[in-house]
């Protein structure tokens, strides 16, 4: 786990060392054992450390292949990379280190591009192909490690995060208006190539970017494809049993895979049912010897933000995990006073705009690891785009069981649907007509994505993306997982976890878990009240009874309504009486101390709105101040 950047001049000379050694240094924060910088010619890299997988020297970065014609920066962990190793072993190759960089060196010399399908990880790179002056770049499946690059006049430049750019004298640093006017009027984030700053793109995730003869390519190496049976059929008693059975074994692989490491390993642990399946999981295999390095720890150590306000209070569900692993558990109690003195180095590290103060609790999570030795964190994240852990997703799953003509279903999932979020039907029902009406047409009958009273911009029409998937449900869930959802998920972990120098690995992004689900029918997701029905009976030996049979979902939330009225209210005053935010044009002043006031009296309100607009205004004084 490290930080990348590089420089390659397509239209003559060599990367000035000066520049790359700058970005390099803006990254140090990703990897604090070591950096190194290397010019070959017309590329150059830098890299910084976050030492893993072999800490000998043998396994620094920039990596040049035995015969220098390959140069690699590269960032994340390739899991599988022993079983990868012994293969490429058996093919004649001949290794110098204990790294999974060396792995990716070999890969490509033996199957070229298509390297990139045995890998099962989460990555980016640059990879400088001396002898055909060829660079390769590319990001893995989903995007859980960055990648950001800025193209004009001959001149190629990545890196890691935005704010390394930003060392480039040629990088432009202007905000992206469009970009930004999403974000205000719909909350959009990370939603595709174009990000906050004009300019400079990220590299969509499961997507390599080829720069040869001075011309760049971009194409998809990887996708997801519908599954061969309609989704919306109804499972037997014995096809539960073989999918429980299934994704049992491909969820242990995948816990397993990720607890290979060099130095120690824990995990994030909420109470929820995803962090909680982890945790178990892998005290089980910790118990049998399996994983976590040479000696692992004879204690999984798990980390939690834990709040005493009632609505969000976790601490039965996140007790009983540890009760039954006998974990070592550290807790955090995040406040809105220690928020409001981080979010300087918040914003900063966080670079472009987030919805909401969850992000502070996660930001909270990664310092302890760190301080307690951790840097290594297996979390839950993409189960619930992944298993329809959102109730968000009972329309599309309803209307998948009315267009399917299986109306018996129909009660007891509607039924669900109450118990689990609390919804009437005629709440319901407006959830399948949203799904039923197409969101262009929505906008202009302005029953959804109506931006706030305050904000004083045109709501963007979002750009079309391509979506394989059959049935409403799992197009939902490829929607969120590509777009909507996931890609600010990982983001705020990536730069959370990595302000400390702390790696998050996560499970249930392994790809081939992955493909299962989306393979599987509906109800192997979403059953009468019951979410990620699949990952209940799959779990049910190993997960405490509390946590199985919870029906209600949190998220992970912060106390956000009190902090905005009490810890955060001098901040926000300041910002509603200062001439920048009046004079930025996006926000209507008088509105947004109309609505705030009526907010800090009492008035229910959407929290995220009112954040959104103070993140932005803060998020311009940060870079432009």
């Amino acid at each position: 786990m490290c930080g990348i950047a590089g420089i390659v001049e397509t239209g003559g000379g060599s990367p000035a060392r000066d520049v790359l050694e700058r970005m390099t240094r803006r990254l140090a924060h990703r990897g604090p054992d070591g950096e190194g910088v290397v010019v070959d010619g017309p590329a150059g890299f830098g890299h910084r450390r976050l030492a893993i997988l072999d800490l000998s020297p043998a396994g620094a970065q920039p990596m040049a292949s035995a015969d220098g014609a390959r140069w690699l920066t590269y960032n994340g962990e390739v899991y599988n990379y022993l079983e990868l190793a012994a293969d490429l072993a058996a093919r004649g190759a001949i290794f110098r280190s204990r790294s999974d960089t060396e792995v990716l060196l070999h890969a490509h010399a033996a199957h070229g591009d298509a390297f990139l399908r045995h890998l099962n990880g989460m990555f980016a790179f640059a990879l400088w192909d001396r002898p055909r002056r060829r660079l390769l770049c590319a990001r893995d499946r989903f995007g859980v490690k960055p990648f950001f690059y800025y193209f004009a006049e001959g001149r190629f430049t990545f890196a890691s995060e935005v704010k390394a750019l930003l060392e480039c004298p040629w990088v432009p640093r202007r905000p992206n208006l469009r970009v930004l006017r999403a974000y205000l009027a719909t909350g959009a984030v990370d939603a595709g190539d174009e990000t906050f700053f004009e300019g400079i793109l990220r590299l969509p995730p499961a997507h390599r970017l080829l720069l040869e003869e001075g011309r760049l390519r971009l194409e998809r190496w990887w996708d997801l494809a519908p599954g061969e049976d309609d989704p919306r059929r109804p499972s037997s008693a014995a096809e539960d049993r073989a999918a429980a059975d299934r994704f049992a074994s491909l969820f242990e692989d995948a816990v397993r895979l990720r607890l290979r490491s060099d130095v120690p390993v824990g995990t994030c642990l909420s109470g929820g049912l995803d962090s909680s399946s982890i945790a178990c999981e892998a005290t089980r295999l910790l118990r049998q010897g399996s994983g976590a390095g040479p000696a692992p720890a004879p204690r999984l150590r798990t980390f939690t933000a834990d709040f005493q306000d009632e609505e969000l209070r976790e601490t039965p569900y996140w007790r009983a995990v540890v009760d039954a692993t006998g974990a070592e558990a550290h807790t955090v109690t995040p406040s809105g006073a220690e928020l409001l003195q981080a979010l300087p180095k918040l914003l900063f590290h966080q670079e472009e705009p987030f919805v909401s103060t969850s992000v502070f609790a996660q930001w909270r999570v990664a310092q302890s690891a760190r301080e307690h030795g951790v840097p290594v964190l297996l979390d839950g994240q993409g189960a619930d785009e992944v298993l329809a852990g959102y109730g968000e997703y009972a329309g599309p799953h309803v209307l998948d069981l009315c267009l399917s003509g299986h109306w018996e279903r129909l009660g007891p999932a509607a039924a669900g649907v109450r118990a689990a979020w609390g919804d009437s039907l005629p709440g319901l029902v407006r959830r399948v007509l949203r799904e039923l009406v197409p969101p262009a047409a929505r906008r202009r009958a302005g029953r959804a994505g109506a931006p706030p009273s305050w904000y004083l911009g045109e709501t963007p029409e979002p750009r079309p993306a391509r979506n394989p998937m059959a049935g409403f449900l799992p197009r939902a869930l490829y929607r969120s997982l590509t777009r909507t959802s996931l890609p600010g998920l990982l983001r705020y972990e990536d730069r959370n976890t990595m302000a400390f120098g702390v790696e998050a690995r996560l499970p249930f992004l392994d790809y081939r878990l992955v493909e299962l689900a989306f393979a599987l029918p509906n109800d192997q997701k979403l059953r009468g009240a019951w979410t990620k029905f699949v990952l209940r009976q799959a779990l049910a030996p190993v997960l405490p009874a509390p946590v199985r049979e919870r029906i209600r979902k949190l998220g992970f939330a912060t106390p956000e309504a009190r902090w905005l009225r009490e810890d955060l209210a001098p901040l926000v005053l300041d910002l509603l009486g200062s001439r920048s935010l009046a004079e930025r044009g996006f926000v209507d002043v008088a509105a947004a101390r109309a609505d705030y006031e009526a907010f800090r009296a009492g008035r229910p309100a959407d929290t995220q709105k009112l954040w959104r607009w103070i993140n932005a205004e803060l998020w311009f004084r940060t870079w432009w101040p």
